[in-house]
């Protein structure tokens, strides 16, 4: 059932990427991921989808939650609203 349910989660910051992680897990194949923000320094040690790496890069936090679903499953559909 979770396969063909679409999520919408708003805020992929400390409590948004940890239940994108955990939905990808469970095996919710659709999402709808919702943030205006950019990864920084000042944010990184919240985020599960990020790393050190990153940072240089100035990625949108919802371009790093879809890479993090991704990697979990690879047939999600991911659609962002930045």
């Amino acid at each position: 059932a979770l396969a063909h349910t679409r999520v919408a989660v708003v805020g992929l910051g400390g409590v948004g990427s940890m239940i994108v992680e955990m939905l990808s897990r469970i095996g919710v194949e659709s999402f709808l991921l919702i943030d205006d923000d950019t990864l920084e320094s000042t944010n990184l040690s919240r985020l599960v989808t990020a790393f050190r790496r990153h940072i240089a890069l100035k990625p949108r936090k919802t371009t790093l939650a879809k890479k993090y679903i991704k990697r979990i499953n690879p047939n999600p559909k991911c659609d962002a609203l930045d």
